[in-house]
């Protein structure tokens, strides 16, 4: 089962690099050309409280922050002022429950019928019951997602680098469970890391798998498993991952720059803006800073172009070159023809 999976993945992959075999530079850029970005992501919180052998975070030396509530509202209204669309709430590093101006953030983003969706990822750990609460409250705008390692608490300490496995369990249940009793008005996605992927279910005994399960199929959430893991560009070890059974993810041929350098900017903590919204954890390729300059002068400005030129020579910057999350602009155009987001229909190729 395992390798029919993995058959399916890569024969999908094969034939999104056909298609892309078709779009050269001129006609994805002239394709990209005026586009708002699917995502604006910010960076409420650059703090977190796991220690994940998965993520870069216990290593990262950059200063950990959380972004005033004056910067945050600033920056959103800047967004909504470009036409609004989606908000990505964990865009590099940190948990959002961190945050103390947490419900101040859901207030901001619900006052704007231009923001569509928002979404962001939690360990749970500070999911308590007044953040449950606000959280379903907002409703289908707001999605949250789950991220776990690790069904038991000896197994989730070692995977999450935490002692909170007991607290995890009583926190995510509890919010299902209200999800549940309000009708599921809100959606929850439950993400389990695990080297057995899928069969995870038929393999672990594990009651809050289950637990967690059964809540799924009353429609309170959706799980979902992961068994592919990167190494943030180098900076995770292979070995701890593969030690413990997971699967490294294989690099993606870079046949033209990454897409996530049209899709989203990132707002920092500190106000910088970074052009990477996923794999960058110190930050290397800041194309601006809103405390001085506009984020729509900042994403249709000469630094980030700069950016994407190299990715089309080939010479990509030092943390793009190893990344094994990259995810080329040509096969992402070629795989979602249609409209999300700002974006209108892109023309046929």
């Amino acid at each position: 089962m395992k390798l029919y999976r993995r058959f399916r993945k890569y024969a999908g992959r094969a034939w999104r690099r056909w298609r892309a075999l078709r779009l050269d530079r001129e006609t994805l850029e002239a394709r990209m050309d005026g586009r708002l970005p699917l995502y604006l992501s910010v960076e409420t919180t650059s703090v977190c409280n796991a220690r994940c052998i998965f993520c870069a975070y216990p290593d990262m030396k950059r200063p950990k922050q959380i972004m005033t509530p004056e910067a945050f509202e600033d920056v959103i209204e800047q967004y909504v002022a470009m036409g609004g669309g989606s908000v990505n709430l964990t865009p590099i590093v940190g948990d959002p429950l961190i945050d103390p101006h947490f419900h101040q953030r859901l207030e901001v983003l619900g006052r704007y019928p231009q923001i569509t969706e928002v979404v962001f990822f939690t360990n749970a750990i500070e999911l308590k019951a007044d953040k449950i609460k606000a959280i379903i409250e907002c409703g289908n705008w707001l999605r949250t997602t789950i991220s776990i390692a690790g069904t038991t608490r000896e197994t989730y300490a070692d995977l999450m680098g935490v002692d909170k496995f007991d607290r995890v369990r009583a926190n995510t249940l509890s919010f299902l469970e209200t999800n549940l009793a309000n009708g599921n008005p809100h959606p929850i996605g439950v993400v389990f890391r695990s080297p057995h992927g899928p069969e995870t279910l038929a393999k672990d005994p594990s009651p809050f798998l289950h637990e967690v399960n059964a809540y799924a199929e009353k429609g309170a959430c959706q799980i979902f498993f992961h068994e592919e893991m990167d190494t943030w560009s180098g900076d995770i070890p292979a070995e701890r991952l593969t030690s413990r059974g997971f699967v490294i993810r294989k690099p993606t041929h870079r046949s033209a720059p990454c897409a996530l350098l049209y899709y989203m900017p990132t707002v920092l903590a500190d106000g910088r803006v970074n052009a990477c919204a996923c794999r960058d954890v110190e930050a290397t390729l800041i194309i601006g800073d809103v405390k001085s300059e506009s984020l729509e002068a900042i994403w249709n400005g000469q630094a980030l172009r700069e950016i994407r030129d190299a990715h089309w020579r080939g010479d990509f910057p030092d943390v793009c070159q190893t990344c094994d999350a990259y995810v080329p602009l040509d096969e992402k155009l070629a795989d979602e023809p249609g409209p999300r987001g700002n974006w209108a229909r892109l023309p046929e190729t």
